[in-house]
């Protein structure tokens, strides 16, 4: 006597129909492929789910990255210009410097040849306008570097924020590189498996024929 089996190693059991004929009551075997391919479909697409969300995260950080690397590049273009503009304030602070010492001893030792034809009133004006402009410059230079310096913090915190945006990227691919490669695996693992399965049912179905 014939004994089948299952794939999953129940034994197959028959009953006699009304025409003689030997019909086993089981599910047809279509039913039974019909069964798996949903099974290791509906599978696939949650292993592609997953690896899309995974990747748009990824994504996600990278335009972060890029939009982080260019403020911090923008933020060094502005703080190398205020240092210029630092430097020319600070050469026209020493000019009026060295106008104001020359005016200030023309009045103190009290000499007649005064510069540029200027009355004594005019030139203690001419002073005044230049101890102005010299505080005026001063406050502006103090301020440009009080920028530069704000500048600099905000460049250094920024590029801090995108080497650690790099390296959570970095470790976001390689979790994704692993996961893809178990991914892999198992589709591998589930495709061996259903050619097994596939190669039983025709088994069966030959020895049924024979029967």
């Amino acid at each position: 006597m014939v004994h089948l089996y299952h794939p999953y190693g129940e034994e197959v059991a028959f009953r006699e129909g009304f025409d003689g004929v030997v019909e086993p009551d089981t599910p047809s075997t279509s039913n039974y492929c019909e069964s798996l391919n949903f099974q290791e479909l509906y599978q696939l697409r949650q292993y592609i789910t997953e690896a899309n969300t995974r990747q748009q995260v990824i994504e996600s950080k990278l335009v972060a990255m890029q939009t982080l690397v260019s403020k911090t590049q923008q933020a060094s273009e502005n703080c190398w210009q205020a240092l210029i503009d630092e430097d020319r304030l600070l050469s026209k602070i020493e000019i009026l410097e060295s106008q104001l010492s020359i005016y200030t001893k023309v009045i103190a030792s009290g000499c007649s040849e005064q510069p540029a034809n200027l009355s004594e009133d005019e030139l203690r004006m001419q002073i005044k306008q230049l101890f102005d402009e010299k505080e005026k410059y001063e406050t502006t230079a103090k301020e440009s570097l009080r920028r530069v310096l704000q500048e600099k913090l905000e460049a250094v915190q920024r590029l801090a924020d995108v080497e650690r945006c790099l390296e959570s990227t970095e470790e976001e691919c390689t979790k994704l590189k692993k996961h893809f490669e178990s991914t892999q695996r198992e589709l591998t693992s589930a495709s061996q498996q259903h050619t097994r399965s596939l190669q039983r049912i025709e088994e069966l179905e030959k020895c049924l024929q024979v029967i």
